[in-house]
């Protein structure tokens, strides 16, 4: 799990945590980059109180595989996109998104879902 601190315009504190994703998840996503995908999964904000470190009590960890992008404007107006700096792997740019899938938490299969 990684933890990224930033702060935002009110310059509270605020820590993201990139949680770890199930194994199904990792073959699935291993499967889409050798296909030509982009995949990206979201992190979660830490809450203070949260019984799960992993999800955040979201229960749940969401995955994203994009086959267009990067792209410099968002020009598929039908189509969800969303926005990635680029890390080395995937390039900066818009990503026209192909699926979301939802898995539970590996921490703590979704029992502290908060709804």
């Amino acid at each position: 799990m990684a933890v990224d601190q930033f702060q935002d315009s009110e310059t509270v504190e605020k820590v993201m945590v990139t949680p770890y994703l199930p194994v199904a998840a990792m073959s699935e996503i291993q499967s889409w980059l050798s296909q030509g995908f982009a995949v990206f999964h979201r992190v979660v904000p830490q809450v203070n109180g949260a019984g799960c470190k992993n999800c955040g009590d979201l229960g749940v960890l969401y995955v994203t595989k994009c086959k267009i992008g990067p792209i410099s404007s968002p020009r598929y107006a039908n189509k969800s996109i969303v926005w990635f700096d680029g890390d080395g792997r995937a390039g900066k740019g818009w990503y026209v998104i192909d699926e979301t899938i939802a898995y539970d938490c590996t921490n703590c299969s979704g029992a502290d879902r908060v709804v």
